[in-house]
């Protein structure tokens, strides 16, 4: 009852935004992205997407069964670009835990958290359960109350050695 309570408290915090247009194709199988299987990116729930002329690996935010937000990521790393678009909105603050079902669904009582999505998608290949948690300026008690709601009960911090990282292990 208390997670239902929290979820529905969440849900009218954080509004909705107006949804961007995307057309949607399969990724390839047997590739590799970064350094990370296609097959592996698609068991993950990850699709390709094209916005205007710009092609991404698109990576949903499920949590608890819904939907909460999605990550655009490049195919290639451009320089003066950002590897990462994150869909419009607050939702990042409260739910910005990626993958988060995906990461709880052998029920893990650790987690590891890094800041970024490939980060978290390279261990979860390997078997490590791991979470992004999307921007190091971005934790927040709601995040931790969705780790307790997943049964969460450590969780290992693998930030970055810079000045954000550290700051985020703070």
């Amino acid at each position: 009852q208390f997670a239902r309570k929290f979820l529905a408290d969440l849900s009218s915090a954080t509004g909705e935004e107006e949804e961007e247009v995307l057309a949607f194709s399969p990724l390839p199988e047997g590739k590799v992205w970064r350094s990370i299987k296609t097959d592996f990116l698609i068991e993950a729930g990850c699709q390709m997407v094209k916005k205007f002329s710009t092609k991404y690996v698109y990576m949903p935010v499920i949590v608890l069964g819904e939907q909460r937000g999605y990550i655009k990521a490049r195919l290639k790393k451009e320089e003066d670009k950002p590897s990462y678009v994150n869909k419009k909105g607050g939702w990042s603050h409260s739910y910005g835990l990626f993958p988060f079902d995906f990461a709880l669904r052998r029920q893990p009582k650790v987690i590891v958290l890094v800041e970024g999505p490939r980060d978290s998608l390279r261990l979860n290949s390997m078997g490590i359960p791991t979470m992004s948690i999307l921007g190091t300026q971005s934790w927040s008690q709601k995040k931790a109350t969705l780790l307790d709601i997943g049964g969460v009960e450590h969780v290992i911090l693998a930030m970055h050695g810079d000045c954000a990282g550290k700051e985020a292990i703070e």
